[in-house]
């Protein structure tokens, strides 16, 4: 997607979106962008979230209830290339009026003069004072005011998002002021009076379509914004009236607004872009894709990091939180009771007999007595000043000691604070549950398949690239790698065109590390795709033009029908694969693709030159149909090089009517612990062929490898990538406004077929994940448990039922994970050194008398203590009959009492001596 394109929202429908998209001022904005040529993305939002995606982008609600209240709604437009961004539909055709000159004129000067006599309309209609073109202000908002009293024979078939319809009809409810939604509901003589009044509505309308015959439009042949405001309505009803209605609606008034509606197609391409990507799929599939499972929180192996390394234990975001402010309180614990290992230690090794200076016996006291850091660290600063110029050396007897401390507090106070940190050590993965394991068997195969196939599509585009959406952190690998070459043709005959084939190749995908399923080594299985493709020939052996009375027979001209010979189809009853009518050219449609595989199944029979053993194959054909590129290109298959003249500018017609392409698929598996493999089959084969005991799998593996069979015959066929989004896989068609295509580089194929490689691995990817998270698609799913089938061997139900616990990704659900190794290492040092902290004083006591060494260090330690000093300054005075000279807490013999006199004490007599060594 290009940053510089323009960014449409709109309001999500159910999907397709391409297929229901139906508010009518959106369309009045996407019909104008298409008039105008200009690139631009869709982003759909869902209508609950319409007021905070407005507030988020700061765009002001445009319109306001009767009660003062703001009525917010779509579209707005978003425009990085001038940073402007607008939320009402009129505003936005003024701007790319003004912005956008290319295309033509929105607002050519003419009469409109339709007025509509409003009645009560609860819903806001837009403003068309203070508005350049008034005229076409005015048409506007009577035009909504005609229609939207209207509303009511279509809003029973608006075709809402599943996710949200509930909370979008009472959106609704709300903003039309009635009480619930039956209200809605018509009775029949209510319809058909509602029809009338419509029908005698346009019947005014038309007489402004009357006034020139030259074509379908107000001015004939010219499309302006007032047709836009006509159109974009008529989008809504085709879309919620039911069909009879709708039919009748364009016959009324000689077929007038058939004909505007027809008219208006080429410019009513829904440009998909990011559609599912932020708001679509990436906030329903993503998110609901998420919701389906919950993290696994407890004790688990990481089996990337071993045994030991890997060995992890999963909190929720409260129990973590608890854990992280225990392990930083465990770690200040751990920085006092070593500070006191660090000063016994430092006591003991300075502590000598001998005479010394007061100091000396102060650093030593400190040493002794204080229990943390960065008390001793202010007490050795206070020192070294105070005993300057008296103590020798003061500061480089003292001060070294007071760094030392105030880097220890320092230290532990960041490794108190980055404690925290300790999770970033364990796995970046988590273990998932649900209560959905097993193989997921949908109610509606067709729902399921484009779901699957347009958020595989959309994941491709997102995380086979180098973009950073959110998307991309929740698969335990974020792409499969691949590589590609030029080989020759794998088909025989002439059926290839000539130019080679273009081969994709995966690398070994690895079971545990790309899948994400948590094995040890022995459990795992390396798998690797192969697939090669080729243009095919449309010379006169594969093509056939109908003519004369088969023509006639169908209804058409000599020449307008082809025939394309690569098979016979249901089930060899029909000699051909595909008729191509060449009117295609002039309906104003883009691209189209026609898909047919093989084998296994009994719609197509492939001609003998397409047969490849061992393959699985897809043929698809490509019709340009009306596109009319602005440049040649001489591409294989979107070839276009036929000029033509069109209102004076020169356009290139594509070389071919259809371009078909043909591609065979093949699988490898392996076994890493042996490195035998089996030989490049087809998916049928594969698994058969691995169960053989040359390959030598164990249970594990070999369930493994019939898990990895469901999803490659659920997705891996590029048919069935293309069968649900015929008309908006191809990347070409992203680059055709209308149906004008901008230029194409001349290998636009092969980028077709990696964009389709890259979305049947995102498939794999997924569908692989599904079995342990349940599927997220919005239809009812019957789960198959594999493991209550009565039949099965109990070794193979116990290894299905494992892989519901052992599936890997990373999404956390604001989890954190911690390494157990770590937590142990952590906990284990620091007990150790608590521990040590309370004996140590002890021990080295006992060691020292048990060797006959170093007692007098011991008794050193004993005399600097608090309370023996204390005990020290009372005897000096004479104060008290002391015991306990050794003990941490000395006491009097008796109970007596004594006074503690500051004069007697300070006229004791002390012998003062020279101060020595140190």
């Amino acid at each position: 997607m290009d940053s510089k394109n323009i960014i449409f929202y709109d309001i999500s429908p159910r999907p397709p979106v391409e297929k229901n998209a139906h508010a009518p001022n959106p369309w009045k904005s996407r019909l104008a962008l298409n008039f105008k040529g200009v690139p631009y993305t869709t982003t759909w939002v869902a209508m609950t979230d319409i007021a905070k995606t407005r507030i988020g982008l700061d765009v002001p609600a445009g319109r306001k209830f009767a009660d003062g209240k703001d009525f917010y709604t779509l579209p707005i437009m978003q425009d990085p290339t001038t940073g402007a961004v607008l939320g009402d539909s009129f505003d936005i055709a003024l701007y790319l009026n003004k912005t956008y000159p290319g295309g033509g004129d929105l607002f050519p000067a003419q009469k409109l003069d339709f007025d509509y006599e409003q009645p009560y309309i609860l819903i806001p209609l837009s403003d068309c004072s203070n508005k350049e073109f008034p005229d076409y202000a005015k048409f506007n908002m009577n035009i909504d005011a005609a229609f939207t009293a209207h509303l009511q024979l279509g809003v029973q078939g608006m075709p809402f998002n599943p996710a949200t319809e509930e909370q979008t009809k009472a959106e609704f409810v709300r903003r039309a002021g009635v009480s619930g939604w039956d209200d809605f509901a018509l009775s029949d003589e209510g319809r058909v009076k509602l029809l009338e009044s419509l029908k005698n509505m346009l019947g005014d309308l038309a007489v402004l379509f009357s006034r020139d015959n030259s074509g379908p439009f107000l001015l004939g042949s010219q499309v302006t914004y007032a047709d836009i405001i006509v159109g974009a309505w008529l989008r809504m009803m085709h879309v919620t009236f039911p069909a009879d209605e709708w039919q009748q609606v364009i016959s009324w008034h000689q077929g007038v607004f058939g004909k505007l509606h027809d008219g208006l197609e080429m410019f009513a391409e829904v440009n998909l872009g990011i559609t599912q990507s932020y708001n679509l799929l990436l906030k329903e599939a993503y998110s609901d894709l998420i919701m389906s499972f919950e993290i696994y929180t407890g004790s688990w192996t990481d089996w990337s990091r071993g045994r030991v390394l890997g060995a992890t234990l999963t909190l929720s975001s409260k129990d973590a939180s608890l854990l992280l402010a225990f392990i930083a309180a465990f770690v200040t614990v751990v920085a006092i009771r070593l500070w006191l290992i660090i000063a016994f230690t430092t006591h003991q090794f300075t502590a000598a007999g001998g005479k010394h200076d007061g100091l000396y016996y102060q650093r030593q006291v400190i040493l002794r007595n204080v229990k943390s850091a960065p008390a001793a660290a202010w007490l050795f600063i206070q020192q070294a000043w105070h005993w300057r110029g008296i103590a020798r050396s003061s500061y480089s007897r003292t001060l070294p000691l007071a760094l030392f401390c105030i880097l220890y507090s320092v230290g532990f106070a960041v490794l108190a604070v980055f404690s925290s940190q300790i999770s970033d050590s364990a796995s970046a993965y988590r273990l998932l549950r649900s209560p959905s394991c097993g193989f997921q068997i949908p109610s509606e195969a067709y729902q399921k398949a484009t779901f699957d196939n347009q958020r595989a599509s959309l994941y491709s585009k997102e995380c086979y690239s180098n973009t950073s959406s959110p998307m991309c952190n929740m698969l335990p690998t974020r792409q499969l790698e691949w590589a590609s070459s030029s080989v020759d043709c794998p088909f025989g005959g002439k059926v290839c065109l000539d130019t080679p084939a273009f081969k994709m190749e995966s690398k070994m995908i690895d079971t545990h590390h790309d899948l994400g399923l948590n094995n040890p080594p022995k459990n795992r299985l390396k798998y690797k795709r192969e697939t090669i493709c080729s243009p095919l020939n449309t010379g006169d052996a594969f093509t056939q033009y109908i003519n004369g009375l088969e023509a006639d027979s169908l209804g058409w001209q000599d020449n307008v029908l082809i025939r394309y010979l690569y098979g016979k189809t249901m089930n060899g009853t029909v000699n051909h694969t595909h008729i191509y009518n060449t009117f295609g050219r002039n309906i104003n449609i883009g691209y189209s693709t026609w898909t047919f595989f093989y084998p296994y199944n009994s719609v197509w029979q492939p001609v003998d030159e397409l047969l490849v053993p061992d393959t699985d194959m897809t043929l698809m054909l490509i019709a340009p149909n009306s596109v009319v590129h602005l440049k040649p290109n001489d591409d294989p298959v979107f070839a276009a090089s036929i000029p033509m003249n069109a209102q004076g500018a020169t356009g290139y017609l594509p070389d071919r009517w259809v371009s078909p392409i043909a591609c065979v698929d093949q699988h490898q598996l392996c076994n890493p612990n042996n490195e035998k493999c089996t030989p490049l089959l087809d998916r049928q084969r594969l698994v058969e062929n691995a169960m053989k005991d040359s390959l030598a799998l164990n249970v594990a593996q070999i369930v493994t490898a019939q898990r990895l069979m469901v999803v490659l015959w659920e997705s891996s066929l590029f048919h069935q990538t293309i069968w649900t989004q015929t008309q908006s896989f191809l990347r070409a068609q992203e680059k055709v406004a209308g149906i004008t295509g901008q230029q194409l580089p001349s290998n636009q194929w092969e980028i077709e077929m990696s964009a389709l490689f890259n979305t049947t691995l995102a498939n794999l990817q997924y569908h692989m994940m599904e079995y342990a998270a349940g599927s997220s698609v919005p239809t009812a799913v019957n789960i198959t448990e594999p493991w209550d089938d009565p039949s099965a061997d109990s070794g193979w139900a116990t290894a299905y039922k494992n892989m519901c616990y052992n599936q890997r990704t990373k999404e956390t659900q604001g989890t954190l994970n911690f390494s157990i190794l770590g937590l142990g290492l952590l906990f284990g040092l620091g007990l150790y050194i608590i521990v040590l902290s309370f004996i140590l004083e002890f021990l080295m006591a006992w060691i020292q008398k048990w060797l006959g060494r170093g007692i007098l260090r011991a008794r050193r330690w004993e005399r600097d203590a608090t309370l023996q000093q204390m005990r020290l300054l009372y005897e000096i005075q004479g104060s008290g009959d002391w015991k306990g000279t050794t003990e941490d807490f000395p006491c009097t013999v008796s109970g007596e009492y004594f006074s503690h006199d500051e004069e007697v004490i300070s006229s004791t007599t002390v012998e003062v001596r020279q101060a020595g060594p140190y």
